[in-house]
């Protein structure tokens, strides 16, 4: 017996292009225009995408400045204190 799946799955995609194209307000749907330029829904899912993409690197940088400040402020202790037992 052969496997007729490749070739089932040919046809379903096929099919799903045939009836994309054969059907104009599919075709030309777009998933990010929610109705038209000036519709609030455009600019909430620009002001969502952006915010979606500057915060994974804004919450990365603010914890490598904490890090950063903390070893600082630590490496200064030590120094502080490294200085005050030797002048004793």
């Amino acid at each position: 017996m052969t496997d007729r799946r490749p070739a089932r799955d040919l046809l379903a995609a096929t099919l799903a292009v045939v009836v994309a194209l054969a059907v104009p307000s599919v075709a030309s749907a777009c998933a990010v225009c929610f109705g038209g330029e000036e519709s609030d829904w455009t600019f909430a899912f620009t002001a969502g995408t952006i915010l979606i993409m500057v915060m994974p690197p804004g919450i990365v940088a603010t914890a490598v400045f904490v890090i950063y400040r903390s070893m600082k402020r630590r490496q200064a202790y030590l120094d502080a204190h490294a200085h005050d037992g030797a002048s004793r």
